[in-house]
């Protein structure tokens, strides 16, 4: 068979940099949350701590929605 007719189509790979900012869009979406919590007194109000909480989450999400997205649109 020729190059053309394999039964596989050849998958070239994703460039480095897009593989690495997807494993860190991965690491902010699991574990930034975390990392901004912080124990408090009983009497301070948690809100401020949640809402950066919530809003880590929601740039690594969207920062993995636009770098999947990148990915994509280079595959042949």
């Amino acid at each position: 068979m020729t190059k053309r007719h394999t039964l596989r189509p050849e998958r070239s790979k994703s460039p480095r940099y897009l593989r690495l900012a997807e494993w860190f869009c991965y690491f902010v979406i699991c574990l930034g949350p975390l990392l901004v919590l912080h124990p408090r007194s009983p009497d301070e109000s948690q809100l401020p701590s949640v809402l950066l909480s919530v809003a880590i989450l929601v740039l690594g999400i969207v920062g993995l929605g636009i770098v999947l997205g990148r990915k994509h649109s280079l595959k042949p």
